[in-house]
């Protein structure tokens, strides 16, 4: 039997560093036999960190070479942050970006840091349902940590919140829109996209995560017109009204929304779920 998963060192370098301090911790307690000289050895390392280590290759990258990423900047181009921005905020809550091959992953790692909502994120401990997601626009293997979006033409796209996808190439696609371009990247708008939240028009009942990923994937699958239901039965009211939803307000940890419909009606929110979530209505328990 062949085993096959990634391998992702960055995650264990917090533990890695610990362990070393810890290491370095007892050895001095250990070895070094009073406080002077445990003072004058941790001098000796500060003095090497700061005139020897910084000026290694791995710290002296010019910021001309390699800009990164800062709060308010991407790659060298601040104008591209605040256009991008823009761009998203012209909604509550802010809509969503993404981003096509070839353009940096550190856009999806960074999202958090320009203050800009992503629905990628580079994550091998991913959700499983949100890289069955993913894999609807992204092909590749499940124990990817990236999925970038390979087919633009996927609804699945606006199921997400995707209203805009980031590229350096040109596509060609009817359901996107040139918005911007600056400094060799081209954002487009996805003219298909959907809000955070909407009512249910058709349910469709699946058994389980895999019928649900089978129905999803389907090339004829459309969000606007069925919503997933995982209940672990076949049965589940079909046909909901159709209504209005209005975001009252909108935070990391807590939103409010109002829908009005004329009847009982199916509330979507494309926001990831964890443990720990509760949902209510009118101040009840949902």
């Amino acid at each position: 039997m062949n085993v096959r998963i990634a391998i992702h060192p960055e995650f264990f370098l917090c533990v890695f560093s610990l362990g070393l301090a810890l290491l370095a911790g007892l050895g001095a307690d250990r070895f070094l036999p009073n406080a002077r000289i445990q003072t004058l050895a941790g001098l000796i390392i500060a003095l090497d960190l700061i005139l020897v280590s910084s000026g290694r290759p791995m710290n002296t990258m010019s910021l001309a070479a390699e800009p990164g990423f800062t709060r308010n900047s991407a790659d060298g181009s601040a104008e591209l942050v605040q256009q991008l921005r823009n761009l998203t905020s012209a909604t509550t809550p802010p809509s969503r970006f993404d981003t096509s091959p070839a353009v940096s992953y550190n856009w999806s790692s960074m999202g958090p840091l320009l203050g800009i909502p992503t629905a990628n994120g580079c994550d091998p401990l991913a959700p499983e349902r949100v890289v069955q997601v993913r894999l609807s626009f992204a092909p590749g293997a499940r124990w990817g940590s990236c999925y970038q979006v390979v087919n633009p033409s996927s609804p699945i796209l606006a199921l997400v919140n995707d209203r805009f996808l980031l590229s350096h190439a040109a596509i060609s696609d009817p359901s996107l829109a040139l918005a911007a371009e600056t400094n060799g990247y081209r954002v487009y708008e996805n003219k298909r996209w959907l809000p955070r939240f909407f009512l249910a028009q058709h349910v469709t009942a699946v058994r389980d995560l895999d019928d649900a990923a089978r129905l999803l994937h389907e090339p004829s699958f459309r969000p606007q017109q069925t919503t997933i239901v995982e209940t672990g039965e076949d049965s589940f009211p079909g046909l909901f009204e159709s209504g209005e939803v209005k975001v009252m307000s909108y935070s990391a940890n807590q939103w409010t929304v109002r829908a009005d419909a004329t009847s009982d009606a199916l509330l979507v929110n494309t926001d990831t779920y964890y443990p720990g979530w509760e949902a209510t209505i009118d101040g009840q328990p949902g």
